[in-house]
């Protein structure tokens, strides 16, 4: 497994996603580094790692566009 993949990231910092849905990706990786040992984990996966714990607690917005009649 990938240290930066963001499904691990995701699974290490979801408590902290789950309390502050507005997390910054730039929080998510001062804490894996503070909390994890990451030293450098990249914007993108950080920002990946915040939108899969969101997309489960709001729900995914592509499906919530699908629900409306055309």
């Amino acid at each position: 497994m990938q240290r930066n993949s963001a499904w691990y990231i995701a699974t290490l910092v979801d408590r902290n996603i789950t309390i502050n849905r507005q997390i910054k990706p730039k929080e998510i990786r001062e804490r894996a580094a503070i909390y994890h040992q990451f030293q450098r984990v990249p914007y993108q996966p950080a920002w990946r790692a915040r939108e899969r714990p969101r997309d489960i607690l709001d729900g995914d917005e592509g499906a919530s566009f699908s629900l409306i009649p055309d």
